[in-house]
């Protein structure tokens, strides 16, 4: 019940009408979206998502994030970027006492364009990004990552994404 007061409230201060599509209030194509980190703060805040690096942590507050972002599927931007994200962690073989951690974010966008990031990260040392663009190896890339934030490394992929395509970057995020 919390969940879903919640999600209302967001709405409606978006300009969202969870029952009808967008509020007659704000009319959607005069209204800014809200940017990526605008969303993913107020995800934090309100429903209690702190910290979350996609490896590990509380399954059912990530998958609140998924349905919540979802919501843009219906508000009515055809020009959005689609994102999902998997992550896994694990023990490397050479050593026990430390950990790492792959996440792989996926960009698309309204052209079938996809940017894929995979990052790569020890507890210890910071991590790398690899960059894909449109599964082609030609088009590969890699950038040192030393953040180990979720919302710090869909961020800078899917503003990658965006600057390479040109397209407007929203952060709906969903499993594929």
């Amino acid at each position: 019940m919390r969940f879903a007061a919640r999600l209302t409230g967001l709405a409606g201060a978006l300009g969202l009408s969870l029952a009808a599509g967008p509020a007659a209030a704000v009319d959607p194509l005069d209204a800014d979206p809200p940017s990526a980190t605008q969303l993913l703060s107020w995800v934090r805040t309100n429903i209690g998502v702190t910290g979350w690096a996609f490896a590990g942590g509380n399954i059912d507050q990530k998958r609140a994030m998924f349905v919540y972002l979802g919501l843009f599927d219906d508000a009515g931007y055809p020009d959005l970027i689609r994102v999902w994200v998997r992550g896994e962690r694990y023990v490397p073989r050479w050593d026990s006492n430390s950990y790492m951690v792959r996440t792989e974010i996926n960009c698309r966008t309204p052209q079938s364009r996809q940017l894929q990031g995979i990052y790569y990260k020890d507890n210890n040392l910071g991590g790398e990004v690899v960059y894909r663009l449109d599964q082609m190896p030609e088009y590969q890339w890699s950038e040192p990552m030393p953040m180990s934030s979720g919302e710090a490394i869909i961020g800078t992929a899917c503003a990658v994404a965006a600057a390479r395509r040109g397209a407007p970057l929203m952060l709906p995020i969903q499993q594929p």
